[in-house]
């Protein structure tokens, strides 16, 4: 067994120092894998705080936000449409295209958190980008494409709004992601 040789009470006492709050409690982490083809794997991390609390998040085949669930049903819901999803999307030609985009925006996302941290940008920036997004998430939406996944229905707008920005986390494990090498290979991905 590999010991960590990260202190829960070190690391508490320095974040206290510098000003944090802490909340300590007892959790179970589950990490959860599905290998949907040789190309694509489908990961999340479970985190049971208690009952009440469970929090999924995504991990592969890129991360996103938590998501918090009271209900096994929801949770059990949530990841056979989730998963289910990505063994239709992975079917598409464009599926290695939209896992570089995905790439991209999250290089994106970063680096104008860099920027928008150590510059003064300027407001008309801010809004030029925002509205080239919307402006192509629009064209995207409004395109006439035939559905890949009939029958299944992923959250609505309002539900994913509501589950990332109400119940998220502080904070992500885009990090662990990261450091745990969570990738793919994109060559896998081209025929």
């Amino acid at each position: 067994m590999i010991k960590s040789s990260i202190s829960a009470d070190m690391l508490g006492l320095s974040l206290r120092q510098m000003g944090a709050n802490i909340q300590v409690n007892s959790s179970k982490i589950l990490f959860v894998e599905f290998k949907i083809s040789e190309k694509l794997t489908v990961s999340y991390f479970c985190n049971i705080r208690d009952e009440d609390q469970v929090y999924l998040q995504r991990i592969e085949p890129y991360p996103v936000r938590n998501f918090r669930f009271e209900e096994v049903e929801n949770i059990l819901k949530f990841i056979k449409n989730d998963v289910t999803l990505f063994a239709n999307a992975s079917q598409s030609s464009n599926f290695p295209l939209f896992l570089d985009i995905i790439d991209a925006n999250y290089y994106v996302r970063k680096e104008i958190e860099h920027l928008f941290l150590l510059k003064n940008v300027p407001h008309g920036l801010l809004e030029d980008l925002l509205k080239k997004n919307n402006d192509i998430l629009e064209q995207i939406k409004n395109s006439k494409t035939p559905d890949l996944a009939k029958g299944i229905v992923p959250y609505t707008d309002e539900e994913h709004y509501e589950v990332i920005n109400k119940h998220s986390i502080e904070g992500s494990i885009d990090e662990y992601a990261s450091s745990h090498q969570v990738t793919r290979d994109r060559n896998l991905h081209k025929k």
